[in-house]
This record gives structure tokens, sequence and C-alpha cells, in this order.
């Protein structure tokens, strides 16, 4: 499933007033990930992605992204195993005029049916068993 968010960070979210906003997704794992910095930052707006209570972008502790005119995309494989699932976006501006808009999408697969494996599981283990039968 396909998410995109478009998070404004205003001139009043600061480094002692950060900007969070929640982002309400799916159970699954995140397979593709997309942050779209717009021209106009300067590289004065910064921001990290959490998850609870963990910071999941960067992947490197304290790191922010920023940027100006940039495209950040890359594939993970974070796994969302229960609710809530929610991704929480802070970020915060450096002596900025103007608000800017952040947009963040990401991808976001289900996990495969159970059923589906447990089924492929049995049969698995009737032929094993089969194996193993006398043969009258």
């Amino acid at each position: 499933m396909k998410y995109s968010f478009d998070i404004t960070v205003e001139t009043t979210h600061t480094s002692t007033n950060l900007k969070e906003e929640e982002m309400n997704v799916a159970v699954g794992y995140i397979r593709e990930v997309r942050f779209i910095i717009p021209p106009g930052p300067r590289n004065k707006v910064n921001f990290q992605i959490w998850f609870r209570g963990l910071q999941l972008y960067p992947k490197r502790a304290q790191q922010w992204y920023h940027g100006n005119r940039l495209n950040i995309e890359f594939t993970d494989n974070f796994h969302i195993d229960s609710t809530p699932a929610r991704l929480t976006f802070v970020g915060y501006g450096t002596s900025c005029r103007y608000d800017h808009t952040i947009t963040c999408q990401f991808v976001i697969l289900p996990y495969p049916d159970p059923v589906y494996y447990l089924e492929k599981i049995l049969n698995s283990l009737g032929t094993i068993t089969r194996w193993f039968l006398p043969k009258s």
C-alpha cells in the first residue's frame, strides 16, 4: 500500500519547539521510502522519522535529513508488526522566514496470509509422512 504525507514545518517550529505529526500506516513491512524536499528550505529544515520512541530514519542516531530541491529514496525492510501502526515525523526549521512542506512517501507491503503458509506446511508434512508409512 502506498502512503503519502505532506507535512508543513512552520516558522514557529524550532529546535526547542519541534513539529511532531503522526502518520497512520498499515501493519506490514516498509519496502520503499521517499522524502521530497522542494526548492526553498536551503538546508534549514531538519527532520527525522520515528516509530514507537525509536529513531527510524535516518538510520544513524541523532542525524537529521535536510536539503533543498532534493529527493531522498531508498529501500528498506522494517517490520511494523502491530497496531497502532504510526510513524512520527519530527522536524524543525532554523531561522526560516517561510513555512516549508516536506513530502514523506512509504510503500508498505502486507504480511503474507498465514493460512497460505500453514497449508503449505501441512501439505509438506503429509508428503513427508507418506515416505515413512509402510506400503501396503
